[in-house]
């Protein structure tokens, strides 16, 4: 059986297996919910004539693609907890009766094992269709918490791997294993989707001196679900995004700098974010610059039950507080609930959550990015987000708009007096 590629203006055998490495990307990059991995082809040169890590079993060809971990993690293949193997399986076919070679009735069953995990199941048709069997990632029927996607370039090159069969597909087929939590929504199945980030961004606004954990984890959580998001470092920064795009909320992350040593940006980051009326998200540091701190004693770090909480608060929703732990790295802590808040979680006495429901504002002290499990209460923040008007919603816009920042700053705190 042959297929012809313009390759090299070659045309390529299923039997050939050491073209194969020609048409395939040398490498996936793979997104998963402990962090982003990148498997390659290994090496050929195995001296039995034909690529280890591509074999045909007559009408079926299987691809392997591997990361070296036991180099990575100092020998130990299991210390990341992360498989070093993804399989695709290929199985050749025809839809006719096999009485005549019909080139346009090809029809390839393909499915992707991550480890010991089947990852996504899919048969290709001529001339562009894809019929999705099963697939993981967010929204799946049978695996929808967990994150399992491929990065734009290496859906691109997968895309034209199959093309080499005389496909005509595109991004559009393979929505199922990208990376967005968006992208895809299944034909056969009933589930809720977050809207799509079109034109609308959420803002981070980092509060470390650099890009570090803090900044990187809401990154990697933004792109897990495929939101767009604009970075802004500094209070001009933060005007500056707001006022050239549709910012529909915002989050500030934490920060290794203090508010009882009152050092960083995050009192001036936050007069420019009280004038800006969309969602808020604070985190830990930002969390604590909304009122008045003070040192706990000592660094508290680990994951931790909270031993209050609201219920029905709506970063709280769908979660099981009773034995879901959340991450906690804090000194100081918040004396009194600032006015026009409401507390709705404590650990031990300690302030760990307000909101301001009125204003769309809410605070945390522990982290919701660092755990899988906790990025609901995220996921909640992004439905408010996603619930308000697309434009800017500032009642002080037109004829009653005040231009001077900290004017509008002491405003939006006479409100909370």
């Amino acid at each position: 059986m042959k297929w012809l590629k313009k390759f090299n203006e070659s045309s390529y055998s299923v039997f050939d297996t050491e073209s194969w490495r020609k048409l395939l990307p040398e490498k996936l990059s793979l997104i998963t919910s402990s962090g982003n991995w990148e498997l390659k082809l290994p090496d050929n040169n195995t001296g039995v004539g034909h690529p280890a890590n591509i074999s045909n079993l007559m009408n079926a060809i299987q691809i392997d693609y591997a990361q070296n971990t036991p180099e990575g993690e100092r020998g130990n293949v299991v210390r990341d907890g992360e498989p070093d193997h993804l399989c695709i399986d290929i199985d050749i076919m025809k839809d006719n009766d096999g009485t005549h070679a019909n080139p346009d009735s090809l029809k390839l069953n393909v499915s992707i094992s991550y480890g010991d995990a089947m990852s996504a199941e899919f048969v290709i048709r001529k001339p562009n269709n894809v019929d999705v069997i099963n697939y993981n990632g967010f929204g799946s029927k049978y695996d929808g918490e967990t994150c399992f996607g491929f990065e734009d370039e290496s859906i691109d090159g997968l895309i034209n791997f199959f093309n080499s069969w005389g496909y005509q597909l595109g991004k559009k087929d393979f929505t199922f294993m990208d990376k967005y939590l968006n992208s895809y929504r299944p034909q056969n199945e009933s589930i809720e989707l977050r809207p799509e980030f079109d034109e609308k961004w959420i803002m981070i606004v980092n509060n470390s001196e650099e890009d570090g954990l803090y900044f990187n984890n809401i990154k990697r959580y933004l792109d897990f679900r495929g939101a767009k998001y604009k970075v802004a470092n500094n209070s001009h920064e933060i005007q500056k995004i707001n006022d050239e795009f549709n910012i529909i909320g915002t989050i500030s992350t934490g920060s290794d700098y203090r508010i009882s040593k009152d050092d960083g940006n995050g009192k001036e980051n936050l007069k420019v974010l009280m004038t800006i009326n969309v969602p808020h998200f604070m985190i830990c540091y930002a969390f604590q610059s909304l009122g008045d701190v003070d040192v706990v004693g000592e660094n508290i770090k680990g994951n931790y039950k909270l031993t209050k909480y609201d219920n029905d608060s709506p970063i709280f929703r769908g979660l099981d507080l009773e034995t879901l732990q959340f991450s906690f790295d804090f000194n100081d802590k918040i004396v009194k609930c600032p006015i026009g808040f409401k507390v709705i979680a404590e650990l031990d006495g300690i302030i760990t959550a307000i909101s301001n429901s009125e204003k769309k504002i809410y605070g945390t002290l522990f982290h919701p990015e660092d755990i899988e499990d906790t990025y609901k209460v995220l996921d909640n923040f992004l439905d408010i987000c996603n619930q308000s008007p697309e434009s800017k919603i500032d009642d002080l816009k037109g004829g009653n708009k005040v231009t001077n920042v900290i004017e509008r700053y002491n405003q939006f705190i006479s409100r909370f007096k």
